[in-house]
């Protein structure tokens, strides 16, 4: 609890003095590290400084809460739930959302979904680093070793993005339904296609991408390397996935190797979630002014309803609800009616 302390000391320190909200982000995994949690690095984004743990246990979890709680300006829990059911207190697979729902009170809880970040920090890395490729990624072989949660969501992505997509797992009944489902999933008019190779070696050979997303487990060998082209691309998502002389030969071929860092996806994130609760808290709303009702903060407008940014200080007017979900198209200001509307946007100076 020493290091706990220091990292929570650090975060009101810097928070104070540059004036950011203070945080910090709780994550769990099925892998179990002798039933103890590790520290993540501290971040620090425009709005919010904040550090996190990743766990194993709910009896951990608990003793971080109790620590953390009233601590910080917000809590963050991961939604997704990997604890084996062995680390639960009542035999079923822990659920950090609802303990921490249950036990915090002083600080404010937001939610998130761990491996949907990485999902987000791979896919927007892979788009930055191929941009210089008029193609980007399209028809570009992408293997995926692991085809699990995070391995299949990614497939569906590079799917998305034009990659033709290899993806593999030991178990091949799974991993023929999810390229079935994958390929059901992906937009009509996308050539590309999900296959599946059971053998990794045949998956990997040819790639121009090769991504590892088995946690911890040291699937990329001497032999995958030697079988990618030159100029390819190997991403560790899982952390841990590469025996060392299949580095040192990737280093030696000048192949690019990176670890999946969700830096700046958590930049992303933190502003998102922010930006959400000010919207419902503060601006999420409806309201009758000079007899028009208007609506804001996505609240879906009946027809006839003003739409603007804010209904507590209006500055932008989006457009008139048709009562469907979308704007009126065609509006005729010369009707006595529109006519009042565009009136009162101009006295309200609304832009």
């Amino acid at each position: 609890m020493i290091r706990l302390n220091k990292i929570i000391l650090d975060l009101k320190k810097t928070s104070r003095k540059k004036n950011l909200f203070s945080g910090f982000v709780i994550s769990n995994t099925s892998k179990n590290f002798n039933d103890e949690y590790f520290f993540t690095p501290i971040r620090e984004t425009k709005n919010i400084i904040f550090a996190g743990a990743v766990i194993y246990s709910e009896k951990k979890l608990k003793q971080l809460i109790k620590k953390i709680d009233g601590k910080v300006d917000y809590i963050f829990l991961d939604a997704e739930k990997k604890i084996s059911p062995k680390l639960s207190n009542d035999g079923v697979t822990a659920n950090i959302e609802r303990f921490g729902k249950e036990m915090i009170k002083k600080s404010k809880i937001l939610i998130f979904k761990a491996n949907d970040l990485t999902l987000d920090a791979i896919d927007i890395f892979l788009s930055q680093i191929t941009l210089d490729d008029i193609r980007g990624m399209g028809n570009k072989k992408i293997t995926i070793l692991g085809a699990g949660n995070l391995g299949s969501k990614l497939a569906l992505r590079l799917v998305e993005r034009g990659a033709n997509v290899c993806i593999n797992r030991r178990n091949k009944k799974n991993l023929s339904i999810i390229t079935k489902a994958l390929n059901l999933i992906k937009p009509k008019n996308t050539d590309s296609k999900v296959k599946y190779i059971l053998d990794k070696y045949k998956a990997s050979k040819g790639a121009d991408i090769l991504i590892s997303t088995n946690t911890g487990e040291k699937i990329i060998d001497e032999k995958i390397v030697k079988s990618l082209k030159s100029n390819s691309i190997i991403l560790d998502a899982g952390k841990g996935t590469i025996h060392e002389k299949a580095l040192a030969l990737s280093i030696k071929r000048k192949i690019k190797i990176f670890r999946a860092d969700v830096t700046a996806a958590f930049h992303g994130l933190t502003s998102a979630l922010l930006e959400t609760e000010k919207t419902i808290k503060k601006n999420l709303g409806r309201k009758i002014i000079d007899g028009f009702t208007f609506v804001s903060g996505g609240l879906l407008a009946a027809k006839n309803e003003l739409v603007v940014n804010d209904i507590n200080n209006p500055k932008y007017f989006y457009g008139i609800g048709d009562g469907h979900g979308d704007f009126l198209r065609k509006i005729d200001f010369n009707n006595k009616k529109y006519k009042k509307v565009n009136q009162l946007i101009k006295k309200m100076k609304l832009k």
